[in-house]
Order: C-alpha cells, then structure tokens, then sequence
C-alpha cells in the first residue's frame, strides 16, 4: 500500500465522550489487487512529510486500540516504507 494517489475526505469534528458517525466507503475494479488504507489528519497539526517519490504529509492510520507488535511488523511487511505512520497518531476510542 501506498504506491497510488490519496483520496481526501471532508472534515468531520469528534468531541470526547460522544459518538460520532463515521462511514467509509471504498470500491474495487475487478481484475486486480485491491488495497486500502485509512489515515486521519488532525486539522492544525503539522506532519512531516513522506520519503522518497512519495508525496504529502506523513499521516498515522485510523486506529481504535494501540495495534500489538505482530500487527504493527504484518502492516509494516505490506506498506511501502514512509506510507504512513503505524504507531503514531490519536486513537479514538469506543469505551
């Protein structure tokens, strides 16, 4: 993952201890491999920017819960290096 464009989505507010609707939607076309990745952007924070040919800040990916090492090293296996920051980046939370 990362060797396409990035797609960009509208700003949305999360305010703590309330749930927020939150829809995803993506598509394929048949005949080949299908890949997706869903990072956030905080609005008024400054990322670095990624290496190498990729262009663009460097944002963390959308997760729930601090991923486990093996989850961290399979996702790190498949990203191209400097696609995204695994670790970094806010966690929203359901509880």
């Amino acid at each position: 993952m990362g060797n396409d464009e990035w797609r960009v989505g509208d700003w949305f507010e999360m305010v703590p201890e309330e749930l927020a609707e939150l829809e995803v939607l993506f598509g394929e076309q048949p005949g080949g491999d299908f890949e997706a990745m869903l990072c956030i952007q905080q609005e008024d924070v400054e990322y670095p920017e990624r290496d190498g040919s990729l262009s663009g800040p460097l944002l963390p990916i959308f997760k729930m819960a601090p991923p486990p090492q093996h989850i961290v090293d399979l996702i790190s296996y498949y990203l191209v290096p400097g696609a995204a920051d695994i670790t970094g980046g806010p966690i929203f939370s359901v509880y």
